[in-house]
């Protein structure tokens, strides 16, 4: 996670806030449905890195998103609950009728994150609703990309297309948000294959949990719902 906004390598003088004049256009909107290969890094201060490269499926409109690691890549959210399956398959999903949940398939393991109101799929409109702020542009993969910042619980950046398409470039989501400022805890900064990315309803049975996903499996890790609740909880 970068200690600060501007240490972001590759963005321009024009970083304040509104943006520049010539912009002239409201924070970008995501596709309501979409597909596209991913590559994902996650930071922990003091802990190693892990980056995985996969895929991400998200469809507003039927209330589902779903990220899967491919083999041979580690995903923290599931090496966190099942470390004995690192570097095998593993899709992380949220759905608006089942909650968050973290399967293994080729292990038959599936758990209930829980948190269900902070992990069900982000609306289309979420940065123009949170009256993000221009930071910049930057190249992402050879490609010039719009920042904007939002901020929630956590510090949120995401980068679209400068053009007038505004496909995902990149999204980072990390660091905790406090009244006196942002400490750094975690970061998770995702990058979009953008020669991948189609348009369109996904299909609706990859929603779906598997037959043999017991729904009452609570997920067990350090910080979730099978430990003590702190006031240092994590907030997506």
């Amino acid at each position: 996670a970068a200690a600060s906004l501007l240490a972001f390598a590759g963005l321009e003088a024009e970083t304040r806030a509104g943006g520049p004049p010539e912009l002239g256009r409201l924070p970008p909107v995501w596709p309501s449905q979409f597909y596209a290969k991913v590559t994902q890094v996650t930071t922990v201060p003091g802990l190693k890195n892990w980056t995985f490269s996969g895929e991400y499926y998200y469809d507003f409109e039927a209330g589902g998103n779903l990220w899967i690691s491919h083999y041979g890549h580690m995903e923290p959210q599931c090496i966190e609950v099942y470390p004995a399956s690192e570097g095998k398959e593993c899709h992380t999903i949220s759905t608006n009728w089942n909650g968050f949940h973290v399967i293994v398939p080729e292990d038959h393991l599936c758990c209930h994150w829980g948190r269900d109101e902070l992990n069900t799929p982000v609306r289309p409109d979420w940065l123009v609703r949170m009256h993000a702020t221009f930071v910049g542009f930057k190249m992402v993969n050879g490609v010039r990309c719009e920042g904007w910042r939002a901020d929630g619980g956590n510090r949120n950046l995401y980068y679209a297309t400068a053009d007038d398409r505004r496909l995902p470039c990149q999204l980072y989501m990390g660091d905790t948000v406090t009244p006196t400022g942002v400490e750094q805890t975690f970061g998770m900064e995702t990058t979009f294959d953008l020669g991948s990315i189609k348009i369109g309803a996904a299909d609706h049975t990859l929603f779906d949990l598997p037959s043999w996903c017991d729904l009452k499996e609570v997920c067990d890790y350090a910080w979730g719902p099978t430990a003590a609740p702190t006031s240092r909880e994590i907030l997506v």
